[in-house]
Order: C-alpha cells, then structure tokens, then sequence
C-alpha cells in the first residue's frame, strides 16, 4: 500500500497545477527511452523542470505496453536526489486494470527537510519488471483521481506547476551507468563529497577517477572509497575557487567502459583568513579536531600548509 500511494499522488498534482501561468513547470516520464538491466527488470526516469524549490510532488498515472504485462516494482532517487536522505519516495497502486497491466499507479515524493533547487534533471527512477528490450510503454495521466493522491508543492510555486506530459518510451538494451549527482558545489577548504553507485549488468564494476580539471592546481587530490556504492571526497584548498569537471570511469566485467563528467563548484571560503581564531589552521572559521588532523597530515604526510597564519 506505501507504495500504492507515491505515484498516485504525483499526477494529480501535475494535473491540477497544470491551469497554470506562463512558464510551468514539467515532468516527462522516460524522455523516450527506458533502461533494461536485466530478467526482464527495468528502470524509467522521471525527469522534473522546475524554476522554483520543490518541496513535495504527486502525480496518478496509468500504463499500456506494446509487449506483456509489466509491474510496476518500486521507486528510488536519482541524479538530483541521489545521495540524498532528503526526501522520502513513494509508490502505491489502485485495484483498477488498464491494458492488460496490473494497476494505476500514484507516485511522489516529500521532503521534510531542504527542498530540490530549480533546475533540470532527474529526479527518480520508476523500476519495473516484465518488460523486454524492444517493448514500448506509454504512460498516460489518470483525470479525475482521488485527492489522496494530491500533493501541494512547497512553497506554492508561482508558475502553477508542474505539468505532466505524457511520454511513451522504448525499453533499450540496457548497459553499465554511473548513477550520482551530476552537480554539486562546496567552499574552499571544506569536505565535498558525495555517493556513486554503478549500475548494469555484468557485475562486478571497477570505478576511478581519470581527472579533475579545472582553473587552478588544486592543494589536495580527491580520492573513492568504499565499493558500489562508493563515496568521493575531495577539500579543495583556499585558492581553488572556480568549476572544475571530474570525469569518472566504469568499467564493467566485460572490459566496457562507461564515462561521467561532473561539474563541482567551489566557492569561496566565507571568513576572512585574516581574521581567524587563533588555532584554526584550515581557516574554516572554527577551532576544532579538523584543524589538529590538517597539521598532522601538513607535517608527517606533505599535506598543504595552513591557510591562515
């Protein structure tokens, strides 16, 4: 029933913000293309345009496939909520059949904390089964639903958004994909960090930075830990404001390899390194155990020297 409820509740919304102003906001499901991984499982993705925050969204829909019946199995983050704890995802489904298929369905999802900035990209990724490479699905908005499925955006947004366009995509041979955020931004001399997960299938994947380029020599070099998912980590030092691009390589079991460039912003360092407390030795504007590790790895690992003096 959880899962019933989440895509019930994104497409009324959709719907009913949709008698709206100039420039609404938009959902695709899919942009055309689906992605087979494998056993007849496959993944969607909800693309979401929005030019104000989003807070909360919910939307009903029904499904026809040109192949057999497909489930509709679960929901998970992606791209722009990937790697996020911010939102808590929801998919349920109604007691109806529509083409051969099991059900309508009522996805969303809700935060409870910070909400997803404008901008473009995905949000979700709709996982489904029974599909094969070569199927197409259409997915249509149910009208009328009930308002269980509703969802207010927070804050209201000004455009009368979003607005649902129907999609049918093509379910493609699936292949190996890094799934992570595309964009982020960080302060000098901070943590930047975030999850990367691989998906595919022929497992086991191997992933590794192949560079980081940008507008100055960076103080310190990012590195991976863990294993699928793994977690990025780079402090960028006090001068390395500016974009830079990492690019990240996949490489699956079968020797293919799959590339991900992603845009990290660095901004400056908000104290004034002249005006510091005494002790702070990476200059992030506190006097803490971090400082103590930075002169550590200054002194005994040829880390870079303090920024504020």
């Amino acid at each position: 029933m959880v899962k019933k409820t989440l895509l019930t509740a994104l497409i009324l919304l959709i719907l009913v913000a949709g008698t709206a102003l100039a420039e609404p906001d938009s959902l695709w499901i899919g942009q055309q293309s689906a992605f087979y991984v494998y056993d007849g499982i496959f993944k969607v993705p909800l693309y979401y345009s929005n030019d104000n925050p989003l807070g909360s969204i919910g939307f009903p829909f029904f499904f026809i496939t040109s192949g057999g019946p497909i489930m509709p199995d679960s929901i998970t983050r992606a791209d722009r909520t990937y790697g996020t704890t911010m939102f808590t995802l929801f998919l349920g489904f109604s007691s109806g059949d529509y083409g051969g298929n099991p059900d309508s369905t009522c996805a969303g999802l809700i935060s409870f904390a910070d909400e997803i900035p404008a901008g473009d990209g995905v949000i979700a990724e709709f996982w489904f089964s029974g599909g094969q490479v070569g199927d197409m699905i259409s997915f249509l908005p149910i009208p009328n639903y009930p308002p269980g499925c509703v969802l207010s955006a927070s804050p209201p947004d000004p455009d009368g958004g979003p607005v649902h366009a129907p999609t049918a995509v093509v379910i493609l041979e699936g292949g190996t994909e890094i799934v992570c955020q595309s964009s982020i931004t960080g302060m000098a001399t901070h943590v930047i960090t975030f999850d990367i997960q691989v998906v595919g299938v022929a497992q086991p994947f191997d992933l590794e930075i192949v560079s980081l380029t940008g507008p100055a020599p960076y103080d310190n070099e990012p590195n991976l830990s863990g294993s699928n998912p793994w977690t990025f980590y780079w402090v960028p030092g006090f001068n390395d404001v500016g974009e830079y691009a990492l690019v990240l390589r996949a490489t699956d079991a079968e020797s293919e390899i799959v590339d991900k460039t992603v845009t990290i912003t660095v901004t400056e360092l908000q104290v004034d390194p002249c005006d510091v407390a005494r002790g702070d030795l990476n200059c992030d504007g506190i006097v803490d155990i971090a400082d103590l590790v930075f002169f550590v790895d200054w002194m005994f690992t040829n880390g870079p020297a303090p920024y504020c003096k």
